[in-house]
């Protein structure tokens, strides 16, 4: 794992070898991590690194959304403060109920065992924690409130973005894939919110985005793919309209042209998420 200083205190790691992104903040007396990557054992590399280097305690963890790649490897903090948006709590804590049992767990990781040996090593071990401090709308945090945690929705329900000031630097968790397809068919997406919260970060003209998979990027980036899913929207409308079904859509290659990596997994998902959303 390699984490990238992109200021004199803020780190990012974003190789994607632990599932998603997650970054780091120095502040005078803690250090603030955002999200936690997938799997602890990784992720407990970093977190020696940064308290060795700086000689400070993680004492907060800040999460974006509920996905498992995001929420996983919190418990290599552990103990911590965890803070979430409610909603991302809330759907943290109805996944437990079910897809995420300590047996459905184990099954899905011995299903994949052989092609993603790190997922089979942490699920042995592993301890989902839920957030125990969440907020409606936003939350500062901070000595002098540098740090910004809002509700934005779109990707899932209980997304959130992280802004940091005065450098002016945006961790916008998965509401960004930079140069991959987008997963966006989770059961709580919202293509239209989606859509708005990508413009609102576009105009904040923040001086770097670090997004929730990929490599930095800035509002150039942030156009393409607002410029897809205003394509990607506009398609889905008119194949509902003419009487299409999700299979069809695939089958004639209706996806507008965009970034292959990834698309061999997201597509159809995020295909058959959005005729449900525009068909509603």
């Amino acid at each position: 794992m390699t984490l990238t200083k992109i200021s004199e205190r803020i780190y990012a790691d974003t190789e994607g070898t632990n599932g998603g992104n997650f970054g780091a903040i120095v502040l005078d007396d803690e250090i603030v991590i955002i999200d936690s990557g997938m799997f602890h054992h990784l992720t407990e590399e970093a977190k020696e690194l940064l308290e060795k280097d700086h000689q400070l305690p993680v004492l907060k963890l800040l999460l974006t959304h509920v996905h498992a790649d995001h929420v996983w490897g919190a418990q290599a903090f552990n103990p911590v403060t965890m803070i979430s948006s409610k909603r991302t709590y809330d759907l943290i804590n109805e996944v437990l109920k079910d897809s995420w049992s300590p047996a459905e767990v184990i099954k899905w990781a011995e299903d994949s065992k052989e092609t993603r040996p790190n997922l089979w090593k942490a699920s042995r071990t592993l301890s989902i924690m839920l957030p125990d401090l969440v907020f409606d709308e936003s939350l500062r945090i901070g000595a002098n409130q540098e740090i910004t945690m809002q509700h934005v929705g779109g990707h899932t329900l209980g997304s959130s973005i992280v802004v940091i000031e005065p450098e002016h630097v945006c961790f916008c968790g998965d509401i960004i894939f930079h140069r991959s397809f987008p997963y966006a068919g989770d059961p709580t997406c919202d293509p239209d919110k989606w859509i708005s919260v990508l413009e609102d970060i576009k105009n904040a003209d923040y001086s770097m985005i670090i997004p929730g998979h990929g490599q930095l990027c800035d509002n150039e980036e942030i156009q393409v793919i607002i410029d897809f899913f205003n394509e990607f929207r506009e398609i889905i409308k008119s194949s509902i309209e003419e009487g299409l079904t999700p299979d069809d859509f695939i089958e004639r290659g209706l996806t507008p042209k965009y970034h292959n990596e990834g698309a061999e997994h997201r597509e159809r998902i995020s295909v058959e998420k959005w005729f449900e959303y525009y068909r509603a």
